[in-house]
């Protein structure tokens, strides 16, 4: 090897150059390589618009409330605790269309 040449692991490379774009890495430890790679990552989808989604954007109301909403609230709590509760023919009774769903 050269004289003067400095070696460096992987994890301080990234390290380097999340401390050169401004990234705090005080709190990653430089020998745990998968939490470094993480926050490369991480940095790089933040700076090129690829950060963590608003998923509550999704769900949208598309009309108004259910005149009772705890009412609405019990129905769907009872078809996700119930959904695979069958009928006596072994269909599932909680799931729309079910009855195609067999024992």
């Amino acid at each position: 090897m050269p004289a003067g040449l400095e070696v460096r692991t992987e994890a301080e490379e990234l390290l380097q150059r999340l401390s050169d774009d401004g990234v705090d890495v005080s709190t990653l430890d430089p020998t745990d390589i998968d939490a470094v790679r993480q926050a490369q990552m991480n940095h790089l989808r933040s700076t090129q618009g690829f950060g963590t989604p608003d998923r509550r954007a999704r769900f949208q109301p598309t009309g108004p409330p259910p005149a009772d909403e705890a009412a609405a609230g019990a129905q769907i709590t009872k078809a996700f605790e119930g959904f695979a509760d069958r009928d006596a023919d072994g269909a599932a009774v909680n799931i729309q269309g079910g009855a195609n769903l067999g024992p």
